[in-house]
C-alpha cells in the first residue's frame, strides 16, 4: 500500500520534476484545433520505409493451394466480436455467409497468389 501510495503522490513532492510548459487554456475553437495539430505533429512520425526493406521481392513465396472446404472452415472460425477489416465487412457476415463466399474467395486468393499482386 505505502508502494500505491509513493506512486501517486510523486509529482506533489517533487513539483519541479513536472513538466507543465503544455499547459495552457484554450477557449475558442480555433486555439483548441492549433493546440490539438501542434500535440499531434509533435509526436507523430512519418511512416517509415521498414517495411519497404522487408518485402523481399526476388524470394519467392512457398505456399500451397487450398480447398474450398478449408476456405469455408476459416471463414466459418472468425471470431463475430472483431471490428471489421480494411475491406469493412464484419466478420459476422463473412461468417454466415461462409458457403456462399468460400469459392469466390479462394479463387481470388488463388489468383492473387499466382499473379503476385493484391486486389484493388
Amino acid at each position: 500500500m505505502r508502494q500505491a501510495a509513493s506512486l501517486t503522490n510523486w509529482d506533489s513532492r517533487n513539483p519541479e520534476d513536472v513538466d507543465v510548459s503544455w499547459e495552457a487554456l484554450a477557449v475558442k475553437d480555433e486555439d483548441k484545433s492549433e493546440m490539438l495539430a501542434s500535440h499531434y505533429a509533435s509526436v507523430y512520425t512519418p511512416a517509415s520505409s521498414t517495411l519497404a526493406h522487408l518485402l523481399d521481392t526476388d524470394t519467392a513465396l512457398n505456399w500451397a493451394p487450398f480447398t474450398i472446404g478449408e476456405m469455408a472452415l476459416e471463414l466459418r472460425r472468425l471470431k463475430v466480436h472483431q471490428s471489421p477489416g480494411p475491406g469493412g465487412v464484419h466478420p459476422l457476415i463473412l461468417k454466415q455467409l461462409a458457403d456462399e463466399l468460400a469459392a469466390p474467395l479462394c479463387n481470388l486468393f488463388h489468383l492473387s497468389f499466382t499473379q503476385g499482386r493484391l486486389p484493388r
